[in-house]
């Protein structure tokens, strides 16, 4: 149905807009073509855009930015600053909120 409807882009701006700082399970039904994990994955994805974090710790994010983009843990807590371990307890938050696998 999303994909023949003329307003998709809309729509998911209105439920990213409705949805703002809810986390994963505050998500429901099909808005914009995307289901409400689909959305939460868009704004830990690209939270400049979307204006949240989907409910996750900054850190989180930036440590699962970093690590989408390919790089090491080791390197990943050079750049942040923090200690190896830091980065691999952010990298299992975020495999338990279901954002990595």
């Amino acid at each position: 149905v999303c994909g023949r409807c003329p307003v998709t882009a809309e729509c998911l701006d209105e439920a990213m807009r409705r949805e703002l700082g809810r986390g994963k399970d505050g998500r429901d039904g099909v808005w914009g073509g995307r289901t409400g994990v689909e959305r939460w994955g868009l704004a830990l994805d690209d939270p400049d855009r979307w204006g949240r974090t989907g409910g996750l710790p900054e850190l989180t994010v930036a440590v699962l930015r970093l690590h989408r983009s390919g790089l090491a843990n080791d390197v990943i807590a050079a750049d942040l600053g923090v200690d190896i371990r830091t980065v691999a307890r952010h990298l299992k938050r975020a495999r338990g909120a279901g954002v990595l696998r």
